[in-house]
């Protein structure tokens, strides 16, 4: 959530509610429950009333044709209790709003930087990325499957078979434009980080013929097509609604998946080379960990640590 918190704010968001800014914010929320608890049960009215407004909210029902009629009154019913309850006086609040955040004013982000955060454990976290496109820009298709070959082959190679890491990959988000390399349960980090910088090294030294490419577009089209339950087809089509991702765009993502050529792979790699400058840190590990990758990196390079409140 971190790096998201630093490009969106739906980003910024997850971290206030799931994130390291949550977890810090909670001896705080204890203390006052046990200390003062009207104060806070006030927050978390005034907090229910905004969120349950009658124009803003959204039911999402997964079910067949005969389920969903039965279950609709009664929706209804729920629906109309929570209102009712929420609205017996008017809520409390200053901002502020996401109205005003989604216009930039104010533009909610963390603070853009290198971190590391020192926890007892003896593997590593290790996340960088940043920025790979601004806002206004087109993200094809086409990177999604120079994505999956850095995550499946060159990440997969080099960050667990042969960095004993449990697992690590990369990602591009369509909606923020962020590009992200991680590991988890990573026995390196100075190392890791190494080879998240030679990302686009290997990507210019790739040698693909057409049978290689469309391969790639097989294993990366096969991701968008596998099964799924009826309660995940519910969430993604609330979230498909929410965000306005409508069949034609999905259609043209798809397309230009299946358009990849050898040339989309060093079209990345230049990507990446412009963009390496925003790139950040943001990893977790020991005291020993640190000292010893710090040791080893440029000044400019070393990693700010912080401990966790």
């Amino acid at each position: 959530t971190r790096m998201y918190a630093r490009r969106s704010l739906s980003g910024y968001f997850d971290e206030l509610t799931g994130g390291i800014a949550y977890y810090e914010a909670l001896p705080a929320l204890l203390e006052e429950a046990e200390k003062n608890w009207p104060k806070l049960l006030a927050k978390l009215q005034s907090m229910n009333k905004l969120l349950l407004q009658n124009k803003e909210l959204v039911i999402n029902l997964s079910g067949d044709e005969q389920t969903l009629k039965t279950v609709d009154p009664l929706a209804d019913v729920f629906v109309k209790s929570l209102l009712d309850s929420a609205h017996k006086s008017p809520a409390d609040a200053k901002g502020p709003f996401v109205a005003d955040a989604m216009k930039g004013k104010p533009l909610l982000r963390i603070q853009d930087e290198d971190e590391g955060f020192v926890v007892p454990t003896p593997v590593n976290y290790v996340v960088r990325g940043g920025g790979l496109f601004s806002e206004g820009d087109y993200i094809s298709g086409k990177y999604d499957v120079v994505v999956r070959l850095i995550s499946q082959s060159y990440m997969w190679d080099k960050v667990r078979v042969m960095g004993g890491a449990y697992g690590g990959g990369c990602s591009v988000s369509h909606y923020s434009g962020t590009f992200l390399c991680y590991s988890y349960r990573d026995p390196n980090l100075k190392a890791t980080l190494d080879t998240f910088d030679a990302v686009a090294n290997y990507l210019d030294k790739l040698k693909l013929n057409d049978g290689d490419v469309e391969q790639l577009i097989i294993g990366a089209v096969g991701t968008l097509d596998k099964p799924i339950s009826p309660s995940v087809k519910g969430k993604i089509s609330l979230t498909r609604w929410l965000l306005n991702d409508k069949l034609g765009y999905r259609q043209k993502r798809r397309d230009e998946m299946l358009s990849t050529t050898a040339a989309d792979f060093k079209e990345f790699a230049k990507l990446m080379r412009a963009a390496a400058k925003r790139f950040r840190n943001s990893i977790f590990g020991s005291q020993t960990a640190f000292a010893k990758a710090n040791k080893a990196l440029a000044e400019e390079r070393a990693i700010p640590l912080k401990k966790l409140q």
